[in-house]
């Protein structure tokens, strides 16, 4: 109804000013025509251009709020198709995890068996055979051995309320060159009045202990930690074992002072005190 009212009232317009199309209007043909006329004509159009700003305005609303509505439904199809996802992934997570512990689970009780068979099989009756609780231990002494690998200890470190253990044992290392990322914890009960608590320090692999390790006794020539021991992490036999080689080169030192004694690769070493390579 609208576009008819106003196709009527620029025909009525066209009419007055004598034209035919919309390319020959001009301004001396509007001054041609009656200004009441031209009024007229005026106020017909302003009325049809608020009408048509208002229905254009409302079907802008109506097309923007349905556009509104299509992206929360695509935005709620999108969450639910992730939490499908999700938990098809979980689901298949768990089925493999389950897969590779009956895999791993039947895999071991079978070495297991077949190892006891090998030992009956080739060991006297007298001898008693290898038990599963016999194996489980020994693992447990290789696990046990293999988390030393990649720790070590330091002893004469000094002991603060409140320290921030790993950036003191990081200075440490970087005193040697070293910034490796480790972890840090004091061994023992904080006693008053006893010696300070040595620290225990874990790196990610052998490789990076042996290291630090190589490079521990430059620590001796710096002011700050020059009083800092670093040793391997070992075991309570191989402690005993270290006990009895330093009481025996403190021996040693003792008895033979013209010489330098030391300790390297589990065994005592003694070389003449002008040979620097005992270092």
């Amino acid at each position: 109804m609208l576009r008819g009212d106003s196709v009527e009232l620029l025909s009525k317009a066209m009419n007055e000013m004598e034209i035919t199309a919309i390319g020959q209007l001009s301004p001396w043909r509007v001054k041609q025509m009656n200004k009441d006329t031209v009024c007229d004509l005026l106020h017909k159009a302003l009325g049809y251009l608020e009408e048509f700003t208002g229905v254009v305005s409302t079907d802008y609303k109506m097309a923007s709020n349905s556009v509104k509505h299509q992206m929360f439904e695509t935005q709620e199809t999108i969450i639910k198709l992730q939490s499908e996802l999700l938990a098809c992934k979980n689901e298949q997570l768990e089925s493999l995890q389950t897969s590779v512990k009956s895999s791993v689970g039947e895999s071991v009780k079978a070495e297991f068996q077949s190892y006891s068979s090998v030992l009956q099989a080739n060991c006297p009756e007298s001898q008693k055979p290898v038990s599963s609780e016999m194996i489980k231990k020994a693992v447990k002494t290789v696990v046990q051995e293999e988390d030393r690998n990649k720790s070590l200890m330091i002893f004469g470190l000094s002991e603060q309320d409140n320290e921030e253990l790993s950036t003191v044992v990081s200075e440490v290392f970087s005193a040697i060159g070293e910034k490796p990322r480790i972890e840090a914890s004091r061994v023992g009960k904080l006693k008053p009045g006893k010696a300070v608590r040595p620290v225990k320090v874990t790196a990610a692999s052998a490789t990076i202990v042996n290291q630090i390790l190589a490079k521990s006794r430059n620590l001796r020539a710096t002011e700050k930690f020059k009083t800092v021991f670093i040793s391997p992490d070992r075991s309570p036999e191989q402690r005993a074992k270290q006990r009895e080689l330093v009481r025996d080169m403190k021996r040693l030192v003792t008895e033979q002072p013209d010489k330098l004694h030391f300790i390297r690769n589990g065994a005592i070493k003694s070389t003449d005190k002008t040979n620097k390579t005992a270092e």
